[in-house]
């Protein structure tokens, strides 16, 4: 995990190291319902219906709880 912000909040910062530890395509479903698939090339999140990537640390503030869905090479979670 990259140094960052260390006045977050715990869960917030739980969030991001699990979304950083993820390899490169493993697809994500947040709290709302929603696909996220990451992009380590780019390293960025991309949400399956818009297309529009957001960082690690921008996603760890607002997917609430995430279900591994699919760890690229390991099939699914």
């Amino acid at each position: 995990m990259s140094r960052g912000i260390s006045h977050w909040r715990p869960d917030i910062a739980r969030n991001r190291a699990s979304l950083d530890a993820l390899p490169d395509r493993a697809v994500i479903i947040d709290a709302h319902g929603d696909a996220w698939q990451k992009s380590a090339y780019l390293d960025t999140w991309y949400r399956a219906f818009d297309g529009d990537g957001v960082p690690a640390y921008t996603l760890a503030q607002n997917v609430g709880t995430v279900s591994v869905m699919h760890k690229a090479g390991g099939g699914a979670a």
